[in-house]
């Protein structure tokens, strides 16, 4: 359902009265062009019926001065090079730390990103984004704007709600201390939970009747241990120890309260039937000659702004999402995105599917290696199509299931949040899927209207519409008439063999229309490990059934990805070792009369086959007594086997004990072979060796 509450949509000027409550930007940069070009790009920008209002100033002096004045700016697009070199920095200092303004959002821009390197600018000042100016298009400024105030928006509302909040507490903490009698009946009346709690972590005797209405009716509240009665769930006994010690920490003295009071526990969730309520606390100490002597507690109901907050960030997430789908396919070969979105489909559902199985049978390893795979390969595969949200997802999983796999845990385990694994694996499962159908429904309406009623199709070269499911019942014909005409000797059997092998060849695919993922995959995972690469292709043009080829693409997707990462060294590691700090990997194919090859080769620090050994002999994977007879070749094939990594520790890109075996699995499918040339600091190079693709090429499994 599409929810209206908020609209966004662009209206002509006349259609704006300036008297109208409006959203107000200020924009701080000593160039006159970029107030200009903010402006016309967002001069028909209205949101929840509010259009924008500009302020422009051209230093952060001025910006100051302003700010002071007004503190109802929304959003400030705020320059970092003006008449200092920080003073747009400086200018965030004021608003954060003098000004104490926390709602208005801020996005540095900058035409001079040295002068404040974004990584580091965004962890030391307290700003909400960092633009290049070149980044900022039309589209990623009307996306920025509308994020910002947003959030803007709903910061508002939450310090509005907290400060009325506080107000109430407030007042009847005054009322409390006026009168013990009108304490009584505050406590009997307010709808608030108030407790004292003594050193001892037992509530006083006086407390609001409202404690009744959140703790349950029946429940004795004085004189039991605080922990006792916040958290009286039989299996929350790790919460009732953490509050147990941070008490006896509050009431000790040994520690200031200002150091620990953020320690005590915020925001506590209950389970309710089938819902879930939040209370949230508030303390408050009673202190006397410098020593806490008692603890008030203010406990209220959220449960609805707190259900509130969860469905605006769950719309805020769907609105992001559907702007990552977008970009994305706009961004991609179509053609090549739908055919992702079909494979990732089938991976899914088949994971699903070993899910099951695995919950039937926990010892059911190999169910669990296959499921471990098919997550490893759907969130490679979505990351190759900048599709983050579902490869962060296949991530995720991925370490539960590492955990599973190691032994740590089981399926019914406990995680840290408290969550089944089962059941948070499930719900990361509904999510995936939750996404692939959003961008199916995307994909379709922006990539196949025009082509709904014309079934599979793939254009050549020439922009030729070729239906391949009719190419192939044509095919089979051909050979009914090759049979026929070699059988009774007709002058067409020539003829008939050439066109068949005509058609065949307008069955397969083209290798190198994933040469462009390659290079992004490699740049991405470069830019992750600090590295840099350049990446080559030379050879033959390779055509394969569409099977092979995306079995050989997804090959040759963790191939690269483990050459730039175990492969190839870092620039300055290059650099000591005299070799250019920019790393090659090149791919090369050459087909011959009977078979394909497909090379994948790096210039890094090749593979030591003392490593490898010592690792094959820490996993067991071979017996120390078979090492001395085991030639080069067959230590370095020791890398192919399920469950091997040279890597110690696991980050998104390696150290899972994933990749090769998989390179491995999907080469036997096709009836070839791999085969593994290293020299130590020269680098690697990986073969594939394939029946050549004709008339003859082997009969190719498909793969469920």
């Amino acid at each position: 359902m599409t929810d209206h509450s908020e609209d966004i949509f662009f209206i002509e000027d006349d259609e704006i009265s300036m008297e109208k409550e409006t959203w107000k930007i200020l924009i701080v940069d000593d160039e006159k062009g970029i107030h200009a070009a903010t402006k016309i790009a967002l001069s028909e920008f209205v949101l929840d019926k509010k259009a924008l209002s500009f302020i422009s100033v051209y230093s952060g002096e001025e910006a100051k001065k302003i700010l002071a004045m007004e503190n109802d700016i929304a959003l400030i697009f705020l320059d970092v090079v003006m008449e200092t070199e920080d003073a747009g920095l400086l200018v965030v200092h004021y608003i954060r730390d003098v000004l104490k303004n926390h709602r208005v959002r801020i996005v540095l821009r900058t035409g001079q990103p040295g002068q404040a390197p974004e990584e580091e600018t965004i962890l030391k000042y307290d700003i909400n984004d960092y633009k290049n100016k070149t980044e900022l298009t039309s589209q990623n400024l009307f996306s920025v704007t509308v994020s910002s105030l947003r959030s803007y928006k709903h910061i508002t509302h939450l310090n509005e709600y907290q400060e009325k909040l506080e107000k109430m507490v407030e007042e009847r903490t005054q009322e409390l201390a006026h009168s013990r009698a009108g304490m009584k009946i505050i406590l009997d009346n307010i709808q608030l939970g108030i407790v004292i709690v003594n050193p001892d972590r037992t509530i006083n005797q006086e407390y609001s009747q409202f404690m009744h209405k959140l703790f349950r009716e029946e429940n004795i509240i004085a004189g039991q241990p605080f922990e006792s009665v916040y958290f009286w769930e039989k299996e929350r006994e790790k919460d009732r120890k953490l509050v147990e010690r941070w008490l006896g920490m509050v009431f000790n003295g040994t520690f200031e309260w200002n150091l620990i009071a953020d320690l005590g526990p915020k925001l506590i969730q209950y389970k309710s039937g089938n819902d879930i309520i939040y209370y949230q606390n508030s303390y408050h100490p009673i202190i006397h000659d410098n020593k806490v002597t008692a603890l008030m507690v203010n406990t209220s109901d959220v449960t609805q702004q707190k259900k509130l907050e969860i469905a605006i960030k769950e719309q805020e997430d769907a609105y992001s999402q559907e702007i990552e789908i977008i970009s994305v396919i706009i961004s991609q070969d179509r053609e090549e995105f739908g055919k992702y979105l079909e494979k990732s489909d089938e991976l899914l559902a088949s994971a699903f599917k070993s899910l099951e199985i695995l919950k039937k049978n926990e010892n059911d390893f190999e169910t669990c290696n296959q499921l471990f795979r098919k997550m490893h390969s759907l969130k490679g595969n979505s990351r190759a199509y900048s599709m983050k949200r579902l490869g962060k997802l296949a991530h995720e999983i991925e370490d539960i299931l590492s955990d599973i796999r190691s032994q740590e845990i089981t399926l019914q385990s406990e995680l840290v949040n408290g969550k089944i694994a089962v059941k948070v694996m499930e719900l990361k499962f509904d999510k995936m899927n939750s996404i692939l159908t959003k961008a199916f429904e995307i994909y379709e309406k922006v990539v196949m209207e025009k082509e709904k009623n014309f079934g599979k199709i793939r254009k050549n070269a020439n922009s030729i519409t070729l239906d391949v499911e009719k190419l192939d019942q044509i095919l089979k014909k051909c050979h009914i008439l090759e049979d026929t005409a070699v059988k009774f000797k007709l002058i067409i059997a020539p003829g008939i063999k050439a066109l068949k092998r005509n058609i065949y060849q307008l069955t397969l695919l083209n290798l190198d229309v994933a040469y462009n993922r390659f290079e992004k995959i490699l740049n991405d995972v470069a830019e992750l490990c600090g590295k840099d690469a350049l990446f080559e292709t030379r050879g033959d043009s390779i055509y394969l059934k569409e099977t092979a080829h995306n079995l050989i693409v997804n090959s040759l997707i963790h191939m690269i990805r483990n050459a730039v990462d175990h492969g190839l060294e870092t620039p300055d590691q290059r650099e000591a070792m005299g070799k250019p700090a920019k790393g090659k990997i090149i791919l090369e194919t050459k087909q011959g009369d009977e078979e394909i090859k497909i090379q994948i080769q790096d210039d890094g620090a090749g593979l030591d086959p003392s490593s490898i050994i010592k690792k094959a002999l820490s996993k067991d994977l071979i017996k120390e007594e078979e090492v001395p007879n085991m030639t080069k070749e067959e230590i370095l094939q020791l890398i192919l086997l399920p469950g091997f990594s040279s890597v110690e520790q696991v980050s998104e890109i390696s150290g899972r004990g994933v990749g090769m075996d998989v390179v491995v699995d999907a080469v036997n499918q096709l009836g070839g072979s791999l085969d593994i040339q290293s020299d130590i600091k020269m680098g690697t190079t990986f073969t594939i060796i394939l029946p050549r693709a004709g008339e003859s090429n082997i009969k190719i499994k498909e793969i469920e």
